[in-house]
């Protein structure tokens, strides 16, 4: 059965269902579940975590029209060499996973370790600014100037702490490790 550009086009639309339509069923459900994922995650990241929501929510428009491409260059792939089905159905696997592992790669995991201490820091922060003016009131402080407070430390606080985190870390990765060079010794001779 010959496949349509135009229905494979419109298919692509919603993520993986143009790639399912050419007959690549694992690339078109890695394709919907990662969207619905990234979907999921953004969704139930709580108001305060702004920041973090941003991370799964920027992926989505690369991940969409990638597949939205990878769903034509199949279909044009396939007219041309004159398939009618896939032979190659499997799932996108990076050709170096072995270099993201965490048990290979001592720098990745050193790096998801400091992004999981610096959340799981953010995350103590605003439940202990969440419940702030519940502390104060406690204290014996008036409730309208506790109120007042949580709200102007909450604020203009919690961006400034994490932008000042944030570049401290950006300063710290550009400057990276001194590479030692080796002393070259020159002998005062010159080649003839």
């Amino acid at each position: 059965m010959k496949k349509s550009r135009f229905l494979t086009f419109i298919l692509s639309m919603i993520p993986g269902c143009g790639l399912m339509y050419l007959g690549y069923m694992k690339k078109g459900l890695q394709m919907m579940f990662m969207f619905a994922a990234l979907c999921f995650f953004a969704s139930i990241v709580p108001y305060y975590f702004n920041w973090i929501r941003v991370l799964f929510i920027l992926p989505m428009p690369v991940l969409w029209f990638y597949q939205v491409f990878d769903s034509m260059h199949t279909i044009s792939r396939m007219k041309r060499e004159g398939i009618e089905v896939p032979r190659d159905d499997a799932f996108y696997v990076p050709e170096n996973l072995n270099a993201l592992s965490l048990m290979q790669n001592p720098k990745t995991a050193k790096i998801l370790a400091i992004a999981l201490i610096l959340i799981g820091g953010v995350s103590i922060l605003f439940a202990i600014l969440n419940n702030m003016d519940s502390i104060l009131i406690f204290w014996g402080i008036n409730p309208d100037i506790a109120f007042s407070m949580t709200y102007a430390i909450r604020d203009n606080l919690v961006p400034v702490v994490v932008s000042i985190a944030l570049i401290i870390i950006g300063t710290k990765l550009l400057k990276g490790k001194k590479i030692k060079k080796a002393d070259s010794t020159y002998s005062g001779e010159e080649d003839l």
